[in-house]
């Protein structure tokens, strides 16, 4: 008989899995080189804690020559994000950058969600 699953928590409207169903995520995503950095880590790290993920780790790696152009860009500054989450987070982060605009422009250019 499987044992069974520790119930996950609700505090404040926010549900807050339990250990057992938490999976580790890296999202990598480039934006535009004129795009403030500041302000879209802001937006997205919000949107994490929003859906109750836990050690959210940012690493800049900086501007860097794309592979190919996108919307006439051929740099991009690349931003990996590391975080703890349960596996339906994971998708709302793709739906949330599969339209990222913000004032009418995109402000993503390429992004990739995995599970590690």
């Amino acid at each position: 008989m499987p044992a069974s699953k520790a119930p996950d928590i609700e505090i404040l409207g926010i549900v807050i899995p339990s250990q057992e169903s938490l999976v580790e995520i890296e999202t990598t995503d480039d934006v535009p080189p004129g795009f403030t950095k500041d302000q879209e880590l802001a937006k997205f790290e919000a949107f994490l804690k929003g859906k109750a993920a836990r050690r959210v780790n940012v690493t800049l790696r900086g501007r860097q020559r794309l592979a190919y152009p996108i919307r006439k860009f051929t740099e991009g500054i690349y931003a990996l994000y590391t975080y703890t989450a349960s596996p339906p987070t994971s998708q709302a982060v793709q739906r949330l950058l599969s339209t990222p605009v913000a004032g009418g422009e995109f402000n993503i250019l390429r992004h990739m969600t995995v599970r590690t």
